[in-house]
Formats: structure tokens, sequence, C-alpha cells
């Protein structure tokens, strides 16, 4: 629900347009010379009318529908519901019948406290663009549900849809106190997260994705109920040697990851997970790939891929 302040705020600037508006219009009661004036303020307001048409429409790609987190406009393009939307519309023909200016009503718009968050952000960093290619470094945590759903139902069908046109990378959340590092889901998801920079960094994306294809059904997957696979077992599955596997986590991936640390906290990736769109677009949480595809295709210099079509 919008605040006090807010109700207070869209009133006062209603109700001063509305009064401003009806002492103008009332200001011709008088003699011919009032009249006169009156009549050529009038015309300067007409002509200077804004155009209600487009004033809606720039509010429409400006208000982020709650709960859906996309433009107005994109959800009307897409048959979603957007929860607030005719409500908004609604205050904004008001506000323009009450002679508010244009910029008045879009500032009111981008502070309208029910929006949602946009999907896309800008996290301050210069983009690294490359012709006819995505660069995806997404940031998850090992024990973290979202992040491991993210693998499977965003990643996954994204690979499928965007081919080699994706440039994808998996990197880890993770805090540092001292010589120890730590993470919100304890030692368990350290060790994991360690394991996992490993194989990326000596077996490669497709490797570690095989191996993630096994972790997340037989050991996070079955963490609660006891029956929980090892790691040793998935990283035969994958085709990892175990013994080397364990010789990186014990010997380097502490090292490796200095790596991880740095771009988190240089793309201010914190929430698991965290994706970072040619360095400098980001996208958090596991939003349905569905409801993100049409962003990510515009994200493309050059020819997008065939799924976009």
């Amino acid at each position: 629900m919008k605040s006090g302040l807010t109700k207070v705020i869209l009133l006062a600037f209603l109700v001063g347009g509305l009064v401003a508006y009806y002492l103008y219009d009332n200001s011709a009661v008088g003699n011919n010379n009032e009249e006169a004036g009156a009549g050529i303020m009038k015309t300067a307001i007409a002509d200077t009318k804004i155009n209600e048409d487009a004033v809606i429409k720039k509010v429409k790609e400006k208000y982020v529908c709650p709960k859906i987190n996309i433009s107005m406009a994109e959800a009307e393009a897409e048959g979603a519901l957007c929860p607030q939307g005719d409500k908004v519309i609604g205050l904004v023909k008001k506000m323009i019948s009450g002679s508010m200016s244009e910029n008045d009503i879009l500032y009111i718009v981008d502070n309208y406290k029910i929006q949602g968050r946009s999907l896309v952000s800008d996290n301050g960093n210069l983009a690294c663009i490359v012709k006819d290619k995505l660069k995806n470094d997404f940031f998850i945590m090992s024990y973290c549900p979202y992040g491991v759903r993210y693998v499977s139902s965003v990643l996954r069908p994204m690979i499928d849809d965007f081919g080699g046109t994706l440039d994808w990378t998996p990197y880890y959340i993770m805090q540092k106190n001292g010589d120890k590092f730590t993470s919100m889901h304890g030692q368990k998801e350290v060790d994991e997260d360690m394991r996992q920079i490993c194989i990326r960094d000596k077996w490669g994306i497709d490797m570690w994705l095989n191996y993630m294809d096994c972790y997340s059904t037989e050991i996070y997957g079955k963490s609660k109920s006891g029956n929980a696979k090892s790691w040793q077992y998935c990283a035969e599955q994958a085709g990892i040697p175990t013994d080397k596997l364990q010789t990186c986590f014990a010997e380097e991936a502490a090292q490796l990851a200095e790596k991880d640390l740095k771009l988190a906290r240089d793309y201010g990736a914190r929430g698991s997970p965290t994706s970072v769109y040619n360095c400098n677009k980001n996208i958090v949480g596991a939003v349905p790939y569905d409801n993100i595809k049409s962003k990510l295709c515009k994200m493309y210099s050059g020819d997008a891929p065939d799924a976009c079509n």
C-alpha cells in the first residue's frame, strides 16, 4: 500500500494543479482588458497542454509492476497482469487533467511506493560487449536452494536456446575473515564451493555442469533426507578423478577463490543467484527463464540467436 506521505504528495500535486487552473479560468471575470488577457493566457495553456497518450506511454515504460518486476509496457506486450497498473494510470489521468507537468508526473511515478524492483539493474561497471555474444557471469552459493535451482531452471534452458553465443562462467559468493573463508550456510558450503571452483578452473565449465547435474539431485537434493551421496560419487559420475580434485581442494582452492571474492565485490553480487550480463547489468534471484528471456535477447550486440525470434 502507498505510504501516507505518498498520498499527501499525490493529493497536493493534484489539488494544487486543479486550484491553479480554476483560478486561472475564472480570472476572465471583469473588464474587457481582463477578458482579453485571460483569453491570451487560455490560449497559452492550450498550446502547452501535454499529450495524454504520450505521457501514459512513458509512464507504462517507467512503472515496474509489483510481483512480476517488469514494466507495465512489457506486461501488456506479454499479456501479463500488472498489479495496480489500472490504478496508476487512473491517477496519472487525474494529474494530467489537473494541468500537472509531465516532469512532475514522471517524478511521482518514479517514486511511487508500490512499484516492484526492476529486473535489470546497472552495477556501475563498464559494459564488455562482444558482437553476437552474451556474457553471463553468475554468482551462487552451493547450498542455497535458489542458486541450485538457477543452474537447472535458468542456466540449462539458456544454454539450450543460445548455445555457443552464450559465454557463461559460475562464481561463488563467500566472505573472508583473515585467512578463513566463510559462507552463509556454514563450513559444508565453503568446502563444496571450493570443490566446485576447482572443477570449474581445472576441468572446465562443461565438466562443472555435469557435476552440478549430479550434485543438485544426489547431494543437495537429498541433504535433508540422510541419503545424500558423497562428492566423490558425483565426481566419478562426471568423470573427474577424485584424487586430483582432492589435491586441488587442499592445495589450490583458496587461491583460486580469491578471484571469486574480487568479482563479487566489483559486481555487487551479494545474493544467490546474481547474474551479471555483459559486465554491467545485474539480475538478482532465480527469476524464471521465460520472464527474462526477452531482456537477454535485447542485450545482444549484432545478431541475436534464432531462439530470440
